[in-house]
């Protein structure tokens, strides 16, 4: 979900295809001319009751919604329609930026360090993001957006994570970099419990993105962007977590360890292939009945060239590529069907699905001042939460 070292002094960054810098103003979606920003309102403290509306720290009530032969969200009370759905309209689309987010502080410096938002995932009526600079293993916090109220809060001040995701009791679950672990971080956000924290007696390097299967499986990435120094792990690679493998002795296993900084991870609608984006491009990989992902088995989506950095999903099984200042919109079976334009972006990182009908695409921006931050687009098909 987010590169963490600079490439160059010239602001290229490792895992980012291209896309730096400001661009002109293009039509927003819906005919709308110009680009315009949506104000997020008055911030809150970590910890603070500011933020109103209902759904503030949404608790686990509700567990999962029950399986049919639609996917059905890990995110507790949302499932998808039955369809069929239109395809995206992504004629003209373009996305909104939200004043306001991140809110410049300390913690960016009033607005002149150049941070990462990624990780967005939505949780009953908000947008929960990860926020962090570009040093080895750095501090993160967690925010939120409500788009009801337009507030933004701190969550958590020191989170020290990256990718977050919902699991189907309403947990958040994160990829943590500061301790190269998988955490979970139940509501309200306090000290993150470790799910798994190593891989043959070493901690993970920088665990990046992940997904969660309905079952409680967990799919991750563990690419070297943030890692210490000295790296823990010889290879960067894809993960997997058995439901219970807590009880199992932490094991970890491998689904692949030949992916050059395996980044963004997303399952299909009906969670029968898992998706991994990378510098090398982005994979598919079959998912059997239990979970299981037979290792080395990715096979390119040979529609989209270059690398990508995050991945989302729609109810109707369209992949969601981030990749620069876009977002490319892939059919299941990786035919291109259009893109939406980020403009004000430095480089997008990653999309999830939420508001009232899932049918607003929140997409994150790393840079610095407006480049950086919180965008959305209406769309006409409804998507999944992270």
């Amino acid at each position: 979900m987010s590169a963490g070292t600079l490439a160059s002094a010239a602001g290229q960054v490792a895992d980012r295809p291209g896309g730096a810098g400001a661009a002109a103003p293009a039509p927003t979606a819906g005919g709308a001319s110009g680009i315009g920003e949506l104000d997020a309102g008055r911030v809150a403290t970590a910890g603070s009751a500011a933020v109103s509306g209902s759904g503030t720290n949404a608790s686990g009530a509700g567990g999962a919604a029950a399986g049919t032969g639609d996917k059905t969200s890990s995110e507790p009370g949302f499932r998808c329609p039955a369809g069929p759905f239109d395809a995206p309209a992504l004629a003209g689309a373009s996305a909104l930026r939200v004043a306001g987010f991140p809110p410049l502080d300390a913690f960016n410096d009033s607005g002149n360090l150049r941070t990462n938002v990624e990780g967005p995932v939505w949780i009953a009526n908000k947008l929960y993001v990860s926020e962090f600079a570009f040093t080895p293993a750095p501090e993160s916090r967690i925010l939120s957006f409500d788009p009801l109220t337009k507030s933004v809060a701190i969550e958590l001040a020191h989170a020290g994570s990256n990718g977050l995701a919902v699991d189907a009791s309403g947990t958040l679950i994160a990829t943590n970099h500061v301790l190269g672990a998988i955490v979970r971080l139940p509501f309200p956000l306090g000290m993150p419990e470790v799910l798994i924290g190593s891989y043959d007696g070493q901690r993970f390097d920088s665990p990046n993105d992940l997904a969660i299967r309905s079952d409680g499986t967990i799919y991750f990435s563990d690419p070297d962007y943030q890692a210490p120094a000295s790296r823990p792990q010889a290879k960067t690679r894809v993960y997997r977590i058995a439901p219970g493998a807590r009880a199992l002795g932490n094991a970890a296993s491998v689904i692949d360890d030949t992916r050059s900084q395996p980044n963004g991870v997303t399952l299909s609608a009906d969670e029968r292939t898992l998706y991994v984006s990378g510098a090398d491009g982005i994979y598919s990989y079959p998912v059997l009945a239990d979970g299981d992902v037979v290792a080395g088995t990715g096979t390119r989506v040979n529609a989209f060239a270059g690398s990508s950095d995050g991945l989302g999903m729609d109810c109707a099984g369209n992949l969601y590529a981030t990749a620069g200042q876009r977002i490319v919109v892939l059919t299941a079976a990786g035919v291109e069907l259009g893109t939406i334009a980020v403009p004000q972006a430095e480089s997008v990182t990653n999309v999830a699905f939420g508001g009232a009908e899932h049918k607003t695409l929140f997409v994150t921006s790393m840079g610095s001042g407006n480049q950086r931050g919180l965008f959305q687009v209406e769309l006409n098909v409804p998507g999944l939460p992270y």
